[in-house]
């Protein structure tokens, strides 16, 4: 999905070329290697459910490159925070370049996201945008308050709401309203990224200790070590085994073979990746569930079939990473 002309709209609209270095330097640097262009993708994908001679591509197209720009920056400040040293197979913008310049650069991109949505967005668009950016800083810092001192699930399931199911929703909804669908399905759209948003934040949260940094192209085991805990703690159900193992985690600070050997069977012994795939799947399913209901209401319309395709293939791909990643976690004791 990122082709010659989305490059060209986010080297336009994040002004690369206008920037003195070392701000162009990194910018360029940090563009020559995009990722998955997941959150953009959603947002193209829902503006053209339904063929509509008043949506404007252009319009469309700078929306999704300023989901990407806002993605962006809040991964150079995650790094930052979590000091993670690799991200999209690359060293972060923090390691590479230093604190101060993560910030600063990180900052720019903001207020660019910020910029792309004012004047690109439909009316209720910058509501939408500025309650995702409060809820995105209310999550980080919730989280952050917590390192060490878990709550319980319910909070867990919030925070991941607000901190990633909130921006799949958005885009979402964003895309239905310069898709200028009708409100039941722009709203249908929104419900269908929030559902998707959470599992895929439950399993980045399961990859963070099953992955391969060389695979994923990011730093791993950054939660536990960081004190921060994940959806396969909360199902222990046991605050001071949680504890117990969050401490171990600082201590060890690497996912080490001792350390899985030692982890991974009280986790199976727990049915924890049994417990998960249950909440992960039950996601995935709402989500297929809502692309149906966005047929019926459709049906007829030309090209949405084509699209919802499109949209139901990312959830089974989901799925798939899905029921691997749990099956690893399962077989690493």
């Amino acid at each position: 999905m990122y082709t010659e002309e989305t490059r060209k709209i986010f080297y336009g609209q994040t002004r690369v070329l206008e920037c003195a270095s070392p701000l162009k330097e990194i910018l360029v640097d940090l563009l020559s290697h995009p990722g998955k262009f997941l959150r953009g993708r959603f947002l193209l994908l829902c503006a053209s459910l339904r063929q509509n001679q008043a949506c404007a591509r252009q319009r469309v197209y700078s929306l999704a490159a300023g989901a990407e720009v806002l993605h962006l920056a809040t991964l150079i400040h995650d790094d930052l925070l979590d000091r993670g040293e690799l991200r999209r197979g690359y060293p972060t913008v923090w390691k590479r370049w230093g604190d101060k310049p993560a910030v600063l650069v990180g900052d720019y991109l903001f207020a660019t996201a910020y910029r792309i949505f004012h004047e690109n967005t439909m009316p209720r668009g910058m509501a939408l945008v500025n309650n995702l950016l409060k809820e995105m800083v209310e999550a980080q810092m919730e989280e952050d308050a917590l390192r060490f001192a878990p709550d319980g699930l319910a909070s867990y399931l919030l925070r991941i709401e607000k901190k990633t199911a909130r921006f799949f929703q958005t885009v979402c909804l964003l895309g239905g309203e310069a898709g200028f669908l009708p409100r039941e399905v722009t709203e249908l759209c929104g419900s269908f990224g929030r559902e998707f948003g959470m599992a895929y934040q439950i399993l980045d949260d399961i990859m963070d200790l099953v992955g391969d940094p060389g695979f994923s192209g990011k730093t791993c085991f950054r939660d536990w070590r960081n004190g921060i805990a994940t959806l396969p703690l909360f199902l222990l159900n046991d605050r001071e085994m949680m504890m117990k193992i969050l401490r171990k985690a600082a201590e060890t600070e690497e996912l080490t073979p001792e350390f899985k050997l030692e982890l991974f069977p009280v986790l199976s012994g727990h049915n924890i990746p049994g417990k998960v795939w249950l909440i992960y799947h039950g996601y995935l399913q709402n989500a297929k569930k809502i692309l149906r209901e966005i047929e019926q209401v459709l049906k007829g319309e030309p090209g949405v079939l084509r699209n919802l395709a499109a949209l139901d293939c990312l959830v089974k791909k989901l799925l798939n990473q899905g029921r691997r990643a749990i099956n690893a976690l399962k077989m690493e004791g």
